[in-house]
């Protein structure tokens, strides 16, 4: 990702990871502006994994869905080797 410095315009080449998911102060080494760098819209976004699902039918659904991602296999059983 490339940014630009809004004062002077210089440009730097940076890591979109490098500003996380609220983005970062940075400062110009050209001109010393500082200013706060979002990362890119499409940016993968954090979820909250404790926030509950919302009722029990969306539980249900998930564990029906789980279960119907791995495909049966003909003689074979769920134990290990």
């Amino acid at each position: 990702m490339i940014i630009n410095c809004p004062s002077c315009k210089t440009r730097y080449k940076v890591e979109p990871a490098q500003f996380g998911a609220k983005g970062r102060r940075v400062r110009c080494t050209a001109c010393g502006n500082l200013w706060t760098e979002r990362p890119p819209e499409d940016f993968p976004q954090p979820i909250d994994l404790d926030a509950p699902l919302g009722h029990d039918a969306s539980a249900a659904a998930v564990s029906a869905s789980a279960s119907s991602i791995a495909p049966s296999v003909p003689g074979m059983t769920g134990t290990s080797c």
